[in-house]
């Protein structure tokens, strides 16, 4: 009768620990889970910065882009109406030295 009695009081025990351990796997995941969203948040948001970052740097390199293209606008203006000044005074126009020819932006390179 006590084996018996024994047997069941560890079959109840068993029992107990298996219904505890099938109550909390859930919380226990939901508490990994969110710790594994917390970290990737955060990651998220160093990519961000990062990505902010660099807009703010490609920006600022298509300003000085522009400013510089503008510049090369008003010096090619600038020597063409030279060069035409001196044709129309009768002066032979040398032509521009080949090292000087600046290549279009995105051609081959």
């Amino acid at each position: 009768m006590g084996v018996l009695l024994a047997l069941i009081v560890a079959f109840g025990s068993a029992l107990a620990g298996a219904v505890t351990a099938w109550k909390r796997a859930p919380q226990d995941n939901i508490t990994s889970l969110a710790e594994r969203l917390d970290k990737s948040d955060a990651r998220a948001d160093k990519a961000d910065a990062r990505t902010t970052e660099l807009e703010i740097k490609v920006a600022d390199r298509d300003n000085v882009i522009d400013h510089l293209d503008r510049w090369q606008l008003a010096a090619r203006t600038y020597i063409a109406q030279l060069r035409n000044t001196l044709a129309d005074n009768g002066i032979q126009v040398p032509s521009p030295p080949a090292d000087l020819e600046i290549a279009p932006r995105g051609g081959d390179r």
